[in-house]
């Protein structure tokens, strides 16, 4: 430890980070987004549990854009979210660095990111690795839509391409695939 003073007070910091594992992904500083994942865990244990015992379980998909991507990957890494799938649309990371953590099979992880979305600068910050990249494990939809917040629009001729993915990954059916992306 080394100790720093201030104008008005002595403090003692730590000389490296720590290892601990916390609501945050140590050594990662903590994310907004953590405290998010406690109720998104409990909101999916819930719905398991209102289904009851009677051996039909619905396909749960968590979709999350965005920071919200980092929501559902903080809530899947640190206990699982009973999820059959999750989809991360515009993500700067989801607080893993590969699929394989978020409690599901790699395979039921998809991934969307548009060509000219800006948040492909910001992954691999404290976010976390981008999920968009082949190095991640998630499977790639195809994206047709543009921008940062263009993935739930339609398309001129009704939903777009875009949205007739989410929409076939939440019915528990498989999109069309897209290139993985190199880092």
């Amino acid at each position: 430890m080394r100790t720093t003073a201030g104008p008005s007070s002595r403090r003692e910091t730590p000389t490296r980070r720590s290892t601990r594992r916390s609501p945050c992904r140590a050594p990662r500083p903590c994310s907004p987004g953590d405290a998010g994942a406690p109720p998104l865990r409990d909101f999916t244990k819930d719905l398991r549990v209102a289904e009851g015992d009677n051996g039909v379980c619905s396909h749960l998909t968590l979709m999350g854009h965005s920071h919200g991507t980092y929501v559902v990957g903080a809530a899947a890494r640190d206990g699982g979210v009973n999820a059959d799938g999750i989809i991360a649309l515009g993500s700067p990371g989801m607080g893993v660095d590969r699929a394989s953590e978020l409690s599901i099979a790699p395979k039921h992880g998809w991934v969307g990111t548009a060509k000219d979305d800006f948040i492909q600068t910001a992954t691999g910050t404290v976010f976390g690795e981008g999920p968009q990249y082949g190095i991640f494990g998630a499977r790639h939809i195809k994206v047709d839509t543009s921008g940062h917040g263009g993935y739930r629009d339609r398309g001129p001729g009704g939903a777009s391409e875009t949205l007739l993915h989410q929409r076939r990954i939440i019915a528990g059916r498989p999109p069309t695939l897209a290139p993985t992306v190199a880092h």
